[in-house]
């Protein structure tokens, strides 16, 4: 008899603790906020990308980590959110049990985008963005990223590369080539990260063949338009009418052209 009670208050402890779990899932350069309601609780975290021991980041109202922020709601507030900060947080009561945890989760959140040569590429900007960053593709993690539109500096934005377009709301690049490749981060007025963009495109060469594979013509024809092709590519300034006219004045007349017998017979 007393066991059995024993093992119903051992089951029902988990239910009077009111033990919640929650995941959330933020974009890397965000904000992540974890609502605590008391300076008498613990929170502590435990990464998990890179796996790391528990560390403390609140207790007895005092934070003990300082990229983090202790709000007047009574929140933990940390700004620019990097994949280090994956794992899972956890809030204690004053008596050591755990009332909820919360499993983060960071994600880069890029949208991608492809454009061919020549191409035009547009960059939503809002109300609330005040910077558009530009990371060339394939240079250097610490390399510092070109300015490219700053809402409160106009000379950086008449210098970089593009324009914002007369409504204030895209900002445009004109005939995109590989140079233009890579991330573009915008940013708010307190460098806070609202969105990135990844661009790509293609090259030259992908056009030509893209127009040539729609083409549907005999062999020896398709052999025939890629040397035409070829040849206006290396001689651009060369019209069709030059060519014309060059065969025309290089036409060799019949070295004997054939000549008719014509007899006349007077009437008898």
């Amino acid at each position: 008899m007393h066991l059995s009670i024993l093992l119903s208050a051992l089951l029902s402890i988990p239910v009077s603790l009111g033990w919640n779990e929650d995941f959330q899932i933020v974009c890397s350069g965000q904000e992540f906020r974890l609502p605590v309601y008391s300076g008498s609780r613990i929170v502590t975290f435990t990464p998990s990308y890179p796996p790391g021991p528990r560390r403390v980041l609140l207790e007895n109202n005092n934070l003990k980590d300082p990229r983090f922020e202790w709000t007047k709601d009574r929140t933990l507030l940390l700004k620019d959110v990097t994949h280090g900060d994956q794992g899972l947080y956890s809030i204690k009561l004053s008596s050591g049990f755990t009332d909820e945890t919360v499993r983060l989760t960071v994600s880069e959140c890029i949208k991608t985008f492809r454009r061919g040569y020549g191409e035009t590429f547009q960059h939503n900007i809002p109300k609330d963005g005040s910077l558009l960053e530009f990371s060339p593709r394939g240079s250097p993690p610490d390399s510092q990223p070109v300015v490219l539109w700053n809402r409160t500096d106009l000379e950086t934005s008449e210098a970089g590369r593009g324009r914002l377009g007369s409504d204030g709301r895209v900002w445009v690049a004109e005939r995109v080539t590989q140079a233009d490749q890579g991330n573009y981060t915008l940013r708010d007025e307190n460098g806070k990260v609202i969105s990135r963009s990844k661009l790509t495109v293609n090259d030259k060469t992908a056009r030509w063949r893209a127009v040539l594979k729609s083409i549907s013509v005999p062999s020896g024809m398709f052999v025939t338009l890629a040397g035409f092709i070829l040849f206006m590519k290396r001689y651009p300034n060369c019209s069709l009418t030059m060519i014309i006219n060059g065969l025309r004045g290089h036409h060799t007349p019949a070295a004997n052209p054939p000549r008719g017998n014509v007899q006349v017979t007077a009437g008898e």
